[in-house]
């Protein structure tokens, strides 16, 4: 499906947004880490710590419940609008000057068992676009974390994670690569595409492989 009349559908369902959430001053207050996602909400004076996860760790990428509600309540996104925000979120990105930030909110929006499906594919292919054509490494870098965490991804991400790895090398682009891996191993397991997916994985070139194939062979 070409993009514009992805975001077409997009907008034509996106409800009408009624919420405290705006992304011009609410994703300021946002602070990203290159291996947890979102780590830090602050408040508007830049100085209160609204919100944290923790340092900035692998093991505090993964949203438990508890976390998703705390990042929510200190970003003002009401329970009940979690899918609204998101798509409100999709629709301002162009004009958005914080990729980064805003990736990572999708992140934890898109971890929320609370989406529909139609919404959670619209999120989860909305981050595989920014992870591959985003003009801001950031961004790219926030879209393939938030992607790792999320509880369920399509076969087509999969691919499209994997096609990722094969054609770039940029190791700080790719450093959350083997997090995504470790995270999503067990669900790609039992998958038909696993096998030929494993090849591929196994033919690239890169200080991250062996770490990725270890995660993907112990996984149950």
């Amino acid at each position: 499906m070409k993009r514009w009349v992805w975001l077409l559908l997009v907008w034509l369902h996106l409800p009408v947004l009624a919420e405290s959430f705006d992304p011009e001053t609410h994703l300021k207050r946002v602070a990203v880490g290159v291996q947890a996602g979102l780590v830090r909400v602050m408040g508007e004076d830049g100085i209160t710590v609204l919100y944290t996860r923790g340092l900035d760790d692998p093991s505090n990428a993964l949203y438990s419940e508890e976390s998703r509600q705390a990042t929510f309540a200190a970003l003002e996104i009401d329970q009940r609008s979690v899918e609204k925000v998101g798509l409100y979120l999709v629709k301002l990105y162009p004009k958005l000057t914080r990729h980064a930030e805003a990736a990572a909110v999708l992140g934890a929006i898109l971890s929320s068992p609370s989406l529909s499906k139609w919404g959670r594919s619209q999120l989860e292919y909305f981050l595989v676009t920014v992870m591959n054509s985003d003009k801001q490494i950031e961004a790219r870098r926030q879209a393939l974390l938030a992607l790792a965490v999320a509880p369920s991804l399509s076969d087509f991400t999969m691919d499209r994670v994997v096609g990722k790895f094969e054609r770039i090398d940029n190791l700080w682009e790719l450093f959350p690569i083997q997090q995504f891996f470790e995270y999503q191993a067990a669900s790609l397991r039992p998958r038909k595409i696993y096998p030929k997916l494993r090849e591929r994985l196994a033919r690239v070139d890169s200080i991250y492989t062996p770490a990725i194939l270890e995660a993907l062979d112990r996984a149950r």
